[in-house]
């Protein structure tokens, strides 16, 4: 059959499963906003889930404050190395 131009659903969709969709469902998570970081493979089993990543996130920010004389972010001194939790 022919279609409007203005038609852009595929045939392959019924009525029905359009119908059955919620309007707004995602509204509140999109007004939110993301904020969607990869993390590099070789970080991966260090940090495997966002709770990972922001216990130790939060961890390095504790210590960037307890030494405010630092200008830039450094999570531990030069000779240190730096302790995972995962």
């Amino acid at each position: 059959p022919m279609r409007d131009k203005n038609d852009d659903m595929r045939s392959a969709y019924s009525p029905d499963l359009i119908k059955s969709g919620i309007r707004g469902k995602f509204v509140r998570r999109y007004r939110e906003g993301t904020n969607i970081v990869l993390i590099d493979p070789d970080l991966r089993e260090q940090f495997p889930d966002s709770e990972s990543v922001n216990k130790d996130l939060r961890e390095c920010l504790e210590k960037q404050r307890e030494s405010a004389s630092s200008d830039q972010l450094s999570c531990n001194a030069p000779d240190e190395a730096r302790t995972l939790s995962h």
